[in-house]
């Protein structure tokens, strides 16, 4: 397997995350960036890009089913108000 020397620029943020991983798995900060950079790629090409849709498609479907959830919520919470209402 040859190998390619990169320079990679994280922000601080992702850097104090990996230098915890390191810390944690007693690896070196550049083990743990080659296992997060392994861990990304494999979870980016096993990822279904079916008839080429793109991410945003996913997110517009996940908004559409939290959109349900929330009418089928409002809905019940107006039947319950009125059944309320008319009781009185």
């Amino acid at each position: 397997m040859n190998r390619v020397k990169l320079s990679v620029r994280v922000p601080m943020g992702q850097e104090v995350m990996i230098r915890r991983y390191a810390e944690a798995r007693g690896l070196t900060r550049y083990q743990a960036l080659s296992r997060v950079i392994e861990a990304g790629l494999g979870a980016v090409a096993d990822a279904p890009m079916a008839g080429g849709s793109n991410p945003g498609d996913d997110v517009m479907a996940a908004l559409e089913a939290r959109l349900a959830v929330i009418e089928a919520l409002l809905d019940r919470s107006l039947f319950t108000a009125s059944a309320a209402y008319a009781r009185q």
